[in-house]
């Protein structure tokens, strides 16, 4: 996001905001509104892009006076256990906990889920490739350019060291 603190040439200040929907934009969804159009959904993560905004401003009869940079770091989620899993389902798509484990079931008897009834919440270092998931993702039409992001963003492979080990099963994973 871009934010201009910009006059124009009949000396009115006016504050302008740009999010700039790039091929490297990830979508934010931690806070989604609904009523938003798509590029303001997303945040990009390439100063070019945003330099391009700037360059854009000066090139016309705007005056830029003030530019303001941020940086917000986001620590990967810890694993998904049972309990996270049904509190997700029912709030995002509005099931009951019963629906929900009755979906992770069969997700599970089908082979697209690791098994869901843990309270593991910490990933064995050792045991998760967590960039071969992500590569599983990439094309993927909804959140392959998340995915993207991630795998080139991300230094290491490993999973967060965060969590809770309960000792039963690993965390769910795709």
């Amino acid at each position: 996001k871009v934010q201009i603190d910009a006059k124009r040439s009949d000396g009115k200040s006016y504050p302008l905001s740009w999010k700039i929907p790039t091929l490297d934009a990830v979508e934010d969804t931690r806070k989604q509104n609904q009523n938003q159009d798509s590029y303001e959904k997303c945040a990009t993560y390439n100063q070019q892009s945003a330099n391009r905004v700037v360059e854009q401003a000066n090139g016309s009869d705007i005056v830029v006076s003030a530019l303001t940079k941020s940086s917000n770091t986001i620590s990967p989620p810890v694993g998904l256990n049972t309990v996270a899993l049904l509190e997700a389902g029912s709030k995002a798509m509005g099931m009951s906990p019963k629906n929900v484990m009755n979906v992770a079931e069969k997700l599970y008897s089908a082979g697209f889920i690791s098994y869901p009834r843990t309270e593991t919440t910490r990933y064995d270092p050792n045991g998760f490739d967590a960039r071969a998931m992500l590569r599983d993702h990439c094309n993927n039409p909804e959140w392959g350019r998340s995915a993207s992001y991630l795998l080139r963003s991300r230094k290491s492979g490993k999973p967060p060291l965060r969590g809770k080990d309960a000792g039963d099963h690993p965390p769910i994973t795709p």
